[in-house]
């Protein structure tokens, strides 16, 4: 399993809680404007494909999908869902931490090669 890959899903699914008529309600963050909601949409869905080729090219192409869809994306959602009913309040800055790890763990592993 790659965190990079895990890290990215956890970015989009935040993205996706922003999104949310209920996330929206919750947090109430004044600075998600119409235009902000589109691209943190398209974003999210970026980061969930990328999501799934780094782990695909960490994993293989048979295992790969496989480990993402049964793996990563649970995994991901319920870390989310945890962020998000019990450190509402942190709830941006940890979007951007998991960015910022995320960003970490995919340069890392394309150092690796």
């Amino acid at each position: 399993m790659s965190l990079a890959a895990l890290f990215w899903a956890i970015v989009a699914f935040m993205q996706g809680c922003l999104l949310s008529q209920y996330g929206q309600k919750q947090l109430q963050y004044v600075w998600l404007n119409q235009t902000r909601k589109k691209l943190l949409g398209f974003s999210a869905l970026i980061f969930l494909a990328g999501s799934l080729g780094l782990n695909c090219w960490h994993e293989g192409s048979s295992v790969g999908p496989l480990s993402w869809l049964f793996v990563i994306l649970p995994a991901a959602f319920f870390l989310q869902l945890f962020s998000f009913y019990l450190l509402r309040t942190y709830f941006i800055q940890l979007w951007l931490a998991a960015m910022l790890v995320a960003i970490f763990f995919s340069v890392s592993s394309w150092s690796k090669g």
